[in-house]
């Protein structure tokens, strides 16, 4: 599996979401639960999940797209870098969705 570089500007110290993922039916409702893994931690910070509602963001060619204008289930990304420190961190994050489709993130965060 060839990992989705990804990559992110945080501020120091501030914990924020980085990215937001859901599995969804056509008519928008949830397919089931995101499993997220850190498979590589970051070297200054720390990665978390959190099941939360919020707005997908489907491409317009997406069947899905019509979801982007809708609050729905799924999973948060959060980093919270260490305190002062400023610079790269990155990190490898394993996505396991309700159908067993897995998707690796590469993910690069520019601490300022």
């Amino acid at each position: 599996m060839r990992p989705v570089p990804l990559t992110r500007f945080v501020p120091s110290a501030e914990e924020r979401t980085i990215a937001f993922y859901a599995s969804l039916f056509p008519d928008c409702s949830s397919k089931g639960q995101i499993v997220g893994r850190i498979l590589d931690k970051p070297g200054h910070g720390t990665v978390s999940f959190m099941a939360a509602d919020s707005f997908p963001s489907y491409g317009t060619a997406s069947a899905l797209a019509a979801c982007n204008n809708k609050k729905v289930a799924g999973l948060t990304i959060n980093y919270k870098s260490d305190d002062s420190y400023v610079g790269e961190d990155q990190a490898s994050i394993l996505l396991i969705f309700p159908d067993g489709f897995a998707s690796q993130l590469q993910v690069l965060f520019l601490v300022r």
